[in-house]
């Protein structure tokens, strides 16, 4: 289901879609309604959870705008430590090694009392993990090139193999703090 909102972005209805024809922010999976007037709908709270559904909602900003990532701040590092740096989205990536990526979000609405919808939900999520598998991940100081720590988070292989091809592939390049570090995140060595 697509969310169809007015001029003040508020739910006025749903409509079908299909994954070739995604072109707005998120869309709903509704498990348990095969008719839209099964949906229950509120202008101000979007989608009413009812005691039969399961609704999950995907969000992911590339279905409506695939624009690259603005790279100030990679720009800023490179000018700053007189190396070159590239991370997967950015605008102004040569062509021979562009890598899209964005982040996804699922939100899901169900009866608190459905243990039934819960287990779904649990059971969506570990195959959603077995697709993105934990990743350590290091943060390193990059004018010294020494690891600062490492984290553990959920990658795509396919973003791991792309950083890893080249020396000067990242995850991310940033500044936490206005005259601290550059910081470069990236796959762990093994």
């Amino acid at each position: 289901m697509k969310p169809i909102t007015n001029d003040k972005f508020k739910l006025e209805r749903l409509e079908l879609t299909t994954p070739e024809r995604i072109d707005t922010l998120h869309v709903w999976l509704i498990d348990g309604a095969s008719l839209l007037t099964e949906i229950d709908i509120d202008p101000e709270d979007g989608i009413l959870p009812k005691s039969n559904q399961l609704q999950v909602s995907i969000g992911i900003s590339s279905w409506k705008y695939p624009a690259p990532k603005y790279t100030r701040q990679l720009r800023q590092a490179e000018e700053a430590l007189g190396q070159t740096f590239f991370v997967p989205g950015e605008r102004s990536m040569p062509n021979e090694i562009a890598l899209a990526t964005d982040d996804l979000s699922l939100n899901a609405s169900f009866p608190r009392e459905d243990q039934v919808k819960r287990d779904a939900l649990a059971s969506l999520g570990e195959i959603i993990s077995q697709q993105l598998p934990t990743t350590k991940l290091e943060r390193v100081d990059l004018a010294t090139a020494k690891p600062i720590d490492y984290i553990d988070r959920q990658r795509d292989p396919v973003l791991a193999n792309w950083c890893n091809s080249s020396a000067d592939r990242w995850v991310a390049v940033i500044r936490e703090k206005r005259n601290g570090p550059w910081i470069g995140v990236r796959p762990a060595s093994q």
